[in-house]
């Protein structure tokens, strides 16, 4: 255990500190890969177009070439998923699933994987540690619309993203590309740049160099235009979030704890009890996690700053999320698979929490706790989410052959996951 509970100094010189060899690094990704393929091996046996994919960075990709890179959606540019589309592109149509599966499928190993890598190290001193968190996010459980699909493998790139940031200084030439090829992306994906830049700015700050000023002046560029494009373009009309204290404690005990620890499919029946019918079981669950995570947050500066990441990201998501209709959103969130992706970071930042205390916290009542509610997580939450279900096999590939044969001019209905269709034009 003592490998677990050696502490966790932020920015410490990692010449000092044991990283994993070449070869546990290598076995460590296979691992995380294993499990993610493990949990929805149909992404990658059955491929097909998830959501945007097929409406929107596919066929604009045909459409537009290279200039589908300036084009911003939702208010923002996208620039992972729109890279995939011109990469897949040039392909026939029935092997575009294949790649944006395959491109997705690398998005949501590259966090781990590199969590594990030396270059965190300085950040979680222990390998056995950075390998249990790691296998954990791969099986954690409530994240079935984030899971392996390129629409919104943005949310695994900021994590990402978050990670080099915090990361030690890179010292090969590959470390430099990676870092920055990597960061470039993730910026220019989604809002996360402008989150991440009172990050960066405070880190650049405290350790003022030049690996870290480069991240910086990336991940501001990044956040500069993204401002931009959300300032210039609308994003449609503002929902009905119906936020009170009450709502925020009920997605806080149910979305985030409860379905984290004992799986999002458990969620109808804490919502069936009566001490959450009375307001009382949310707030207690909120109050002992926000506990736990002042406790960790205290012990482990690295936990600090990526905590401070993860809240704002699901604070201004709730500020700003996509319109439910005319049911209140905070209210339309509490559903099993509603959302998801909001939740997906503040989740992490949550199972990590939870595994430093349990591992590395000091002995006293937030250990024992954090103790409990993993193995909870362990036995019943993941086992419980672990496979996600299965979609019907839609003859894509059938449809997508019969598309190549076709005229020009031909309008087709193909299916795509999860579940709308999209028309494509040859």
């Amino acid at each position: 255990m003592r490998a677990f509970r050696r502490p966790a100094p932020l920015f410490a010189d990692t010449m000092r500190i044991d990283g994993p060899s070449s070869a546990a690094f290598l076995l460590g990704i296979a691992i995380f890969s294993l499990i993610t393929f493990l949990r929805w091996p149909e992404i990658l046996t059955h491929p097909t177009f998830w959501g945007e994919d097929g409406w929107f960075w596919w066929p604009e990709a045909r459409k537009f070439g290279l200039d589908s890179l300036f084009m911003p959606h939702t208010g923002y540019f996208q620039t992972d998923s729109r890279l995939v589309g011109l990469l897949a592109a040039p392909f026939p149509l029935k092997d575009g699933p294949l790649i944006f599966a395959l491109a997705a499928f690398i998005f949501q190993i590259m966090p781990p994987a590199y969590f594990l890598s030396s270059r965190c190290a300085a950040l979680c001193p222990s390998t056995a540690l950075r390998f249990m968190i790691g296998a954990i996010l791969c099986a954690m459980p409530n994240t079935w619309e984030v899971y392996a699909n390129l629409t919104n493998s943005q949310w695994h790139l900021a994590i990402l993203s978050c990670l080099i940031i915090m990361a030690s200084s890179p010292r090969t030439t590959m470390a430099w590309v990676f870092d920055i090829s990597m960061l470039i992306v993730g910026s220019f994906s989604g809002p996360f740049s402008i989150l991440l830049a009172p990050v960066a700015i405070w880190i650049t700050w405290c350790n003022f160099d030049k690996a870290r000023i480069i991240r910086l002046s990336v991940v501001l560029i990044g956040a500069c235009l993204q401002i931009y494009s959300i300032l210039h373009l609308a994003r449609g009309v503002p929902p009905y979030l119906g936020a009170t204290p009450t709502a925020m404690a009920r997605l806080i005990g149910g979305q985030i704890v409860g379905a984290s620890l004992l799986g999002h499919r458990h969620l109808e029946q804490i919502y069936s009890l009566s001490l959450w019918k009375d307001n009382v079981l949310p707030w207690i669950i909120t109050i002992v996690a926000l506990w736990l995570v002042c406790v960790a947050s205290y012990r482990f500066v690295a936990l600090r700053i990526y905590g401070f990441f993860a809240i704002t990201v699901f604070s201004a998501s709730m500020a700003c999320p996509v319109s439910t209709g005319t049911v209140p959103t905070w209210t339309a969130f509490t559903a099993m698979d509603f959302g998801g992706r909001y939740f997906y970071i503040i989740i992490t930042f949550w199972l990590v929490t939870i595994i430093s205390l349990a591992f590395a916290g000091e002995r006293g009542s937030a250990r024992l706790v954090a103790r409990i509610l993993l193995t909870i997580c362990l036995c019943i939450g993941i086992p419980r989410d672990w496979r996600m279900n299965p979609f019907s096999d839609a003859e894509f590939l059938i449809q997508a052959e019969k598309f190549e044969t076709a005229p020009v001019g031909t309008h087709m209905i193909l299916p795509e996951r999860p579940g709308g269709p999209f028309e494509v034009v040859k």
